[in-house]
């Protein structure tokens, strides 16, 4: 004989997944019917709830997803957040969930972003950790909705780094693709590509002064997605910063910087781009010379430095 209990908590199943399909019903009133049932019995529902937002293809699962995150689930904004990625879904119903986006406020994506940043660099991170998804999908939301992103946040984006988590060749892989899918988003170069685009899209006036910050970072990989950004960024500031790696051969990045340099295009003679850096990037400029083809325009990273008494006793 099947308990009673056994068969109370199938039908309760059953309610639940019938109220989750009249989400998005026709009628207004079945819709409210359904959706305080579900209220009702909240946190029972989650887990259909969750399995509607990320399996459903359909604005059944962006109504889930934001119902979700209603009663209490931050899954619920991870789902959002990776139907705004998708393009698909994004196509059939991206007004539906830029709504439900903006509902629930920038600051939250901000929050969610800073939590995946946090767990990336204080947890040891497994292979496609949720974190990075969340990360990557936070970003995107960010740029797409103009919301703010503090310095502080944008430094810890751009440098996100793990030892041993990535090598080069992984990040330039990232950095190719046209619109980075599974598993390519579950990187860390991922998320640092997706903070490079985000930062030219909302803050492009800081952002030679961030990605010169980043180009310091010690780990090769954390270079390369800079190169990356300098490279969009088009900024002819960028020669000072990219001629050293340029000019050294042994340094795993030289051919994408020399790369990045002859994508910049320049108004100067081609000898400034081959000579040695005038000065270190973060210095202060000292006595330089001004080619005598130059005009007052000329940029002063693109100055020598003229040979002084310890630079002679080397010769």
């Amino acid at each position: 004989m099947i308990p009673f209990a056994f068969l109370n908590a199938i039908y309760a199943r059953w309610q639940i997944r019938r109220a989750i399909n009249c989400l998005d019903d026709a009628d207004e009133a079945v819709r409210a019917r359904a959706e305080e049932q579900l209220r009702a019995v909240s946190p029972a529902c989650w887990s259909a709830l969750c399995r509607a937002a990320f399996r459903r293809r359909s604005s059944t699962g962006v109504t889930a997803a934001r119902l979700l995150y209603d009663l209490g689930d931050a899954r619920g904004l991870f789902a959002l957040l990776e139907q705004f990625y998708d393009r698909d879904m994004y196509c059939w119903y991206g007004p539906h969930i830029r709504r439900a986006l903006k509902q629930i406020g920038n600051e939250k994506v901000l929050a969610a972003l800073e939590t995946a940043l946090t767990r990336m660099e204080t947890l040891p991170l497994a292979p496609r950790c949720w974190s990075l998804y969340v990360a990557v999908y936070a970003l995107h939301a960010l740029a797409a909705l103009h919301g703010y992103i503090p310095s502080g946040v944008w430094r810890r984006a751009l440098t996100v780094h793990v030892p041993f988590y990535e090598d080069v060749r992984a990040c330039r892989l990232a950095l190719t693709a046209e619109w980075p899918e599974t598993p390519a988003v579950a990187t860390l170069a991922a998320v640092r590509r997706a903070a490079v685009d985000a930062l030219l899209a909302l803050n492009k006036d800081e952002a030679f002064a961030l990605l010169r910050e980043a180009l310091a970072h010690p780990a090769p990989q954390v270079q390369l997605t800079t190169i990356y950004g300098l490279r969009l960024l088009k900024d002819t500031r960028a020669y000072v910063l990219l001629q050293p790696i340029a000019a050294d051969r042994r340094h795993p990045l030289a051919r994408d910087a020399r790369r990045a340099i002859e994508s910049l295009g320049t108004r100067q003679p081609d000898a400034l781009t081959l000579v040695r850096a005038s000065q270190p990037a973060l210095s202060d400029p000292g006595e330089l010379l001004r080619p005598a083809a130059s005009s007052a325009e000329t940029l002063s990273e693109t100055l020598l430095r003229p040979l002084g008494p310890e630079s002679k006793a080397h010769e």
